[in-house]
């Protein structure tokens, strides 16, 4: 299918050549303004033989948006189709400030969102005011995430027009884009009735199981209005507690995919990075069905932490039509814009010996050999390695790459070495503050 989708790729550049030279020779006087795309109409592409083509048709654009599209994805295929844009104006001797654009020796010129808005509009006002509205966060091109950066009040010419992180590979190849750089997914290591939980626990993550499983259900016997189409859920208890593997378990209970995104990584981000990335985060999230666990919410949300980051994660948090778990430590107090908007609160206690003891039986029992035979025996003991899910995972992984570098089976003296060594880790992880500078 290359030659197809090149040959669709082509005719979508040429049809955008054809309009800017009716644009340019419309700005220059020698034609009348007219409706650009009855003149030049966009071209009907091969659906049935080129992926690129179908990929185009099932975002359902209009040929504005169309426009738009190719307009910010012609520095990826044929920068040169945007060279006469760098024209300079003979009476000032600068490039047109109508062109819009950002100007470079080595990448020469890269569109703007008021370049888009002089191919659609040129100079005529109520065109310009008819194109502002493809813009807007609810029309097709940002509403599918195709475009990068929102327009809002900043100044057009200044907004280069970008194409979202690989929405240029899914266009061209078909291939998804990656998870970014926030969202990490989580896999569940066991069953949901594997799971060594206090009762509380587990009496909340049935019913958030319950809730999310419901959805179809509510919806033919309440309507739209009772639907289970979105939820707030806060996990909260000490690190290591088994949080992220709580939500990795029930996410598996319901066929859904777990992201994780870490809070404290977003807090850390530059000022100008950070908020695209969260909000590239939330709507992969979302697009994907998957539930999302908003982990080490006491960088954003606890006393002392990021209050800048606080609204836009908050209308995030709004806007968000899926299913969100909040996690934070057992003594952060939060912020109260947040505790307003959950509805289900889970505790996650240290797990006593009983519970430790079936989260270890549970996690050898999956350890496909060990050396000798026979996994450690240490249930038979006094004492127990005080660990939760994670670090329990930790040590297992832990044990499996020292196996792995020295081609053999897992050694139980391997698990008991490092068990010690991560309860270490988490005494040291539960005296630090909850809100970390």
């Amino acid at each position: 299918m290359p030659e197809t989708d090149a040959a669709a790729i082509e005719a979508e550049i040429a049809w955008f050549t054809a309009l800017l030279d009716l644009r340019f020779r419309i700005h220059g006087g020698e034609a009348e303004e007219c409706d650009l795309f009855e003149a030049v109409p966009p071209p009907v592409l091969p659906t049935e033989a080129s992926g690129y083509a179908k990929r185009i048709d099932a975002l359902g654009l209009a040929a504005g948006e169309r426009l738009v599209l190719i307009l910010a994805a012609l520095p990826h295929l044929r920068p040169q189709a945007l060279d006469p844009l760098l024209i300079a104006n003979a009476q000032s001797g600068r490039p047109f400030t109508e062109f819009g654009g950002i100007v470079s020796a080595a990448s020469g010129f890269a569109p703007s969102w008021e370049t888009a808005l002089f191919l659609l509009a040129g100079e005529d006002m109520a065109r310009r005011l008819g194109a502002l509205a493809l813009f807007e966060a609810d029309a097709p091109l940002r509403r599918r995430r195709l475009l990068d950066g929102p327009l809002d009040e900043t100044i057009p010419s200044a907004i280069p027009l970008r194409l979202r992180t690989g929405v240029f590979t899914w266009l061209s190849t078909g291939r998804p884009p990656g998870l970014g750089p926030l969202l990490q997914p989580l896999s569940a290591p066991c069953l949901f009735d594997d799971l060594a939980l206090h009762p509380l626990t587990r009496e909340g993550l049935e019913a958030l199981r319950d809730l999310i499983s419901s959805q179809a259900a509510l919806l033919d016997r309440a309507g739209p209005g009772a639907a289970a189409d979105r939820s707030v859920t806060l996990f909260r208890g000490p690190p290591g507690g088994g949080k992220r593997t709580a939500a990795a378990v029930v996410a598996r209970s319901v066929a859904r995919p777990c992201y994780r995104l870490d809070l404290s990584t977003v807090r850390s981000r530059p000022n100008q990075d950070g908020p695209r990335a969260l909000e590239d985060a939330l709507d992969r999230a979302e697009e994907d069905g998957a539930i999302l666990l908003l982990d080490e919410a006491d960088a954003v949300f606890g006393a002392g932490a990021a209050a800048a980051l606080a609204p836009l994660l908050l209308g995030g948090i709004d806007r968000f039509r899926g299913h969100l778990v909040i996690a934070c430590r057992s003594g952060t107090v939060l912020d109260p814009r947040l505790t307003a908007r959950i509805e289900l609160r889970i505790p996650f206690p240290s797990p006593d010996g009983e519970a430790r003891l079936r989260m270890w039986q549970t996690a050898l029992a999956a350890v496909p050999a060990w050396e000798g035979g026979a996994p450690p025996d240490w249930w038979k003991r006094a004492h127990l390695p005080e660990l939760g899910m994670n670090g329990i995972t930790n040590v297992l992984r832990a044990a499996a790459l020292r196996a792995v570098r020295e081609d053999r089976p897992m050694r139980a003296t391997d698990v008991e070495e490092l068990a010690a060594a991560e309860a270490r880790k988490a005494l040291d992880r539960e005296a630090e503050p909850a809100d970390r500078p």
